[in-house]
């Protein structure tokens, strides 16, 4: 296996404890600098994690998780993602619409 997805389901507001638990897991592992990136944090509460590199990061956050309740999934990738990047087609409205 290559690689892991995680989502965790972070509620909106907390306070105190659970809440520096779940500012813990948001700042974890950062966005990529780049959409080729293989890991990295791909939405607020999803992030990929290369098992070769980042099972110790997937066993704290998912400790941090069971300790706190916040319900998680997972799924592991088997092979390395490959991106396909597209660009879109903007559209331009004429001035009479």
């Amino acid at each position: 296996m290559h690689s892991v997805i995680l989502i965790v389901d972070l509620p909106g507001y907390l306070e105190g404890e659970t809440r520096a638990a779940k500012q813990s897991l948001l700042d974890a592992v950062p966005f990529p600098q780049s959409p080729f990136e293989n890991t990295g944090r791909l939405a607020e509460n999803v992030w990929l994690l290369a098992l070769h590199s980042q099972l110790p990061l997937l066993s704290r956050m998912v400790a941090t998780c069971q300790q706190f309740g916040f319900p998680y999934k997972y799924s592991f990738v088997n092979n390395e993602i490959e991106w396909r990047v597209e660009q879109g087609v903007k559209i331009e409205r004429s001035a009479t619409e």
